[in-house]
Parts: C-alpha cells; structure tokens; sequence
C-alpha cells in the first residue's frame, strides 16, 4: 500500500469553516471554554480529554456546535502527533451510538486516514500485517459511503472522501475523487457557505492544503 498522508486535520477545520455560527448549549460550552483554557496554558492531555467529553455531550447536535469542538479537537491531537488517540476516540464514539450521523461516520472515515498517515510517516507500517491496512482502508470507505447515505451533501464526507481518494493507491482513485468533486461543485448555489476555495486548491494541486 502506498503513502498515506493526514487528512483528517483539513477535513475538520474546513468542516468548521463551512458552517454558521449558531448557540451551543450551556455544557457544551462550558467544556469547550474549559478545553480552550487547557490548551492555551500548555495543557495538552488535559485540553484533549475535556473536549472529547465536550464531543460526546454534542453528539447529535448541529454541524455548527461539533465542528468548532472537532477543529479545536484535532489541531492538538497534529500538534501531539497523537493520531492514535484520535481514532480510538472516533471509533468508540461512532460504536456508543445507535445511529451514528453522517458528520460523526466522516470524522472516524478521517482518523482512519490519519492514523494510516501516521504509521506510514512513522515507518511502522511494515509492522501490522498488510491485511490489517487493508481493513482499515475498507473500513474507511465504508464510514465514508454510509455517511454519504444519509446525507448525500454532507461537506466533511464529501471534502474528506475526496482527500482520502487523493492519496490512495487505487487504480480507480483519481476517478471517484473527481465524482466528489464534481457533487461538491454541484452544491455551490445552495451551500454558499461551504469553504470552497479549499475545494478549489484540492481540484487545482490534486491533494488538499496543509
């Protein structure tokens, strides 16, 4: 299996970028306060752990709640390079939930991503067996087709997807990235709000901007 880069990072901060502002509840925020004030002295562990609880209390909440916790959430797990935690994270969150919405299946699809990244970047994907890779590349696009099933205009399913497509080794890749890209392009009249100068840079370099 070729090189597999971080995708989840730019997945998730996009996500939050292409929603709009909207009131979180009381203990959402508050967690989220608490997780910015860990983080901002240093805290990292801390920080982490207080918005992995401020995530499990937004499940099921709207876009515009989860995707700033997500994008604070994943900007310390790149500066830890803990991408482990994150998918052992996402992973038992999605299994915690009856019906995983489309967002919450996106973002486990993107740490599967990532974790695969990180073992690449790391050397240690020699390590697990070759069929152990390929689960987790199955399992990926599974996460991702399911969350397209239930919302077929879900941006971090469609922008992840496409990412994840672009650094995959698959003979039939490159065309399935240019089918997401093309139904995230169909979106642009009635999504104005979706951060499409990043789906611009994907379209023009082939691969997202880190």
């Amino acid at each position: 299996m070729k090189r597999f880069y971080f995708v989840a990072v730019t997945t998730v901060i996009a996500m939050c970028m292409s929603v709009a502002p909207a009131a979180h509840a009381a203990d959402v925020q508050a967690l989220a306060q608490q997780a910015q004030q860990a983080a901002a002295a240093g805290q990292t562990t801390r920080a982490l752990g207080v918005y992995e609880m401020a995530l499990r209390e937004s499940v099921g909440q709207p876009d515009s709640v989860t995707g700033p916790l997500q994008g604070g959430y994943w900007q310390l797990i790149a500066k830890a390079g803990d991408f482990p935690r994150a998918l052992d994270f996402f992973t038992a969150l999605t299994a915690e939930q009856k019906s995983p919405g489309a967002t919450l299946l996106a973002s486990k699809a993107s740490a599967i991503g990532s974790y695969i990244g990180w073992l690449y970047q790391n050397n240690l994907e020699a390590s697990l067996p070759g069929t152990t890779l390929q689960r987790m590349d199955t399992t990926a696009r599974g996460d991702y087709d399911r969350a397209l099933a239930i919302d077929p205009d879900n941006f971090a399913a469609l922008y992840g997807y496409a990412i994840y497509e672009s650094y995959s080794p698959s003979p039939n890749a490159k065309a399935h990235m240019k089918e997401l890209l093309a139904k995230l392009n169909s979106l642009r009249a009635s999504h104005p709000h979706y951060p499409w100068t990043l789906v611009e840079y994907l379209e023009q370099h082939g691969h997202p901007q880190m």
